[in-house]
């Protein structure tokens, strides 16, 4: 447990014992600095994109919920939904691109749209309303049940 390895050169010795980690790395009291040999020459070679890349798939990525974005009922676009829900929203079509982003925007991502603060909140509401259930332009309500 306490020999050095090999294959490592140190920049700076101590007379405390090295010691190894389960994850193979060196330790010493003084938190002595290990070069390895191999990695010297290959850090110099990288490419700045490699670099990038490396960090970019680092990144956590978001997971969409699939109760976020409902499928299609009755084969309503995203234009037709706009249409449906009334308080002329069928005006922003072409700032809305696509059904998922119909369903992941926020109030302030569809105010930098320059849509009104009115519209913002009807399309938001309607948005969760489709998600519950409920379809533009087929009635605003469910029929509750009837209690006997």
């Amino acid at each position: 447990m306490l020999r050095r390895p090999l294959h490592q050169t140190l920049r700076h010795t101590t007379h405390i014992p090295l010691i190894r980690t389960p994850s193979t790395q060196i330790r010493t009291f003084y938190q002595t600095s290990v070069l390895r040999e191999e990695e010297e020459g290959e850090a110099e070679e990288e490419d700045i994109e490699v670099k990038k890349q490396r960090l970019i798939s680092k990144i956590n990525k978001p997971v969409l919920n699939p109760f976020l974005i409902p499928r299609r009922r009755r084969g309503i676009t995203h234009e037709s939904f706009l249409d449906l829900i009334g308080k002329n929203c069928g005006e922003h079509k072409d700032k809305i691109k696509s059904w998922e982003q119909l369903f992941t925007f926020k109030t302030k991502q569809l105010k930098k749209l320059e849509i009104s603060c009115q519209q913002r909140k009807w399309i938001l509401g309607w948005v969760q309303k489709y998600r519950q259930g409920y379809t533009p332009g087929m009635g605003t309500h469910k029929t509750p049940k009837l209690k006997e």
